[in-house]
């Protein structure tokens, strides 16, 4: 739903981690003045909003998003930094609620009935520390390993393209087309150089998992995005190559197509 526009009453209601929105279904121009419209359709939802509050354990005031003529809104942008869902009820439609992503994971865990969109994410594929042999070998055709952990897989590190500061650690098996989050990662600044297998394609996480009330394997894509190598020295990064990620035994690796020498040699130095 990013980027684009959600039909229905909107309305906002003040929580502790952040502001919640309700679009509520609309049941069609009927002639009334649309407050008293937004009222009723409010009304209607008053069984689910009583769902609402037992999951957040605290009353719900929802108050009206107002358009610039101050009528309630039928109609309105989906924020991009959001988490969307969606509560399905036969009879009574489609009821359409946004947590904000900047608190996501202090959230309580959502009640099932709950159906939650997928969120676009950048992603590290893995890091390494290179050594003096690997600042001569590091050359276009040349295989940068992503490291295997003892579980299987590799490790990275992912977060939401419009919440930046929300890192979360991801344990993935390309072979196997699943990944599993593991929990927040530390936002470490090493001063060691790093480089960085960063994919250039966001991938799609379910926003339960993004936030931590599910803890199942999601799909990865069927084709292992286009992959930019960087060097990232403290907070500094720059990109330096780019390629394709190859299977690897039992983990992956970035078949390095291109490698801009220059800006190799001045991260290395």
């Amino acid at each position: 739903m990013q980027g684009a526009f959600v039909d229905g009453w909107s309305f906002l209601a003040s929580t502790p981690w952040g502001e919640l929105r309700l679009v509520l279904p609309d049941a069609g121009a009927d002639g009334r003045a649309a407050t008293l419209q937004a009222a009723a359709a409010l009304e209607a939802a008053e069984p689910r909003l009583q769902g609402l509050e037992d999951w957040l354990g605290r009353g719900l005031t929802p108050r009206p998003l107002l358009d610039e003529s101050g009528q309630p809104r039928r109609r309105s942008a989906v924020p991009a930094a959001a988490a969307w869902a969606c509560w399905k009820e036969a009879g009574a439609g489609t009821m359409h609620l946004a947590l904000p992503l900047a608190r996501l994971r202090e959230w309580p865990a959502p009640p099932a009935v709950l159906q939650w969109q997928a969120i676009d994410c950048a992603w590290t594929l893995g890091s390494l520390e290179p050594d003096a042999d690997d600042r001569a070998a590091l050359e276009p055709g040349a295989a940068v390993v992503l490291p295997l952990w003892p579980s299987g897989g590799w490790r990275g590190r992912l977060h939401a393209l419009q919440e930046p500061a929300a890192h979360a650690l991801v344990e993935a098996q390309w072979d196997a087309r699943r990944a599993r989050l593991l929990g927040p990662a530390v936002d470490e600044r090493l001063a060691a150089l790093q480089l960085e297998c960063v994919a250039l394609a966001p991938l799609p996480v379910p926003a339960d998992c993004l936030a931590g009330w599910r803890n199942d394997p999601f799909e990865l894509p069927l084709r292992a995005p286009p992959v930019a190598l960087q060097a990232r020295r403290g907070g500094e990064a720059v990109r330096i190559g780019g390629g394709v990620l190859l299977p690897w035994f039992d983990t992956c690796a970035l078949h390095l197509d291109q490698l801009d020498n220059d800006s190799w040699a001045r991260a290395w130095t």
